[in-house]
């Protein structure tokens, strides 16, 4: 027992700093994903949930697996099934946003192993766009109930522009400008 607790130890002391926070945010993001998922008064089945959770598991030790997609896949579904489709209010964004989160951090934590000793700073680097994705995602969000309430009924062709100019807004933001 004394051996498997020193090999538990060294194994663990050998794994990086920013893998090992990469791997946390996966976790974390899919916690609040499932989270954002069941806790609107709506009747979520419970089997999606199920099959969330240990997607997320999987997904947080194995990165690069289809654990995400699983995950991803189980969410929507579990929306698309149990989701009140008149009142889905702010949860809708905490979940895209934890989703958009968990996907960064579960391609970066997927091209290093757990042992990699990269720098800190290759989290800032990723940082930039992902802030300014999730920024257009609310901002869009709170822009489509705007321009419904605004626009003359029936005038799609007004929402559907406004939501192009935030997309292609964030798109120019996140690429810095460079084309």
């Amino acid at each position: 027992m004394i051996d498997l607790w020193r090999n538990a130890r060294a194994t663990v002391g050998l794994l990086g700093r920013v893998p090992l926070a990469l791997r946390a945010t996966v976790l974390v993001t899919c916690v609040v994903a499932i989270g954002a998922t069941i806790a609107p008064s709506w009747d979520v089945p419970n089997g999606y949930v199920y099959i969330a959770a240990v997607a997320a598991i999987v997904a947080t030790l194995v990165p690069d697996s289809g654990g995400g997609a699983c995950f991803a896949a189980a969410i929507v579904v579990a929306w698309a099934t149990g989701a009140d489709r008149t009142s889905v209010g702010p949860a809708v964004v905490v979940t895209a946003l934890a989703l958009l989160v968990g996907h960064v951090a579960a391609a970066l934590a997927a091209v290093m192993p757990s042992t990699a000793d990269a720098a800190p700073s290759l989290l800032l680097r990723w940082w930039r766009p992902t802030a300014i994705i999730a920024v257009g995602t609310t901002a869009t969000a709170a822009l489509v109930p705007v321009l419904e309430a605004w626009s003359p009924p029936g005038s799609i062709l007004v929402v559907v522009a406004a939501l192009v100019v935030v997309a292609l807004g964030v798109w120019w933001w996140s690429v810095g400008g460079e084309a």
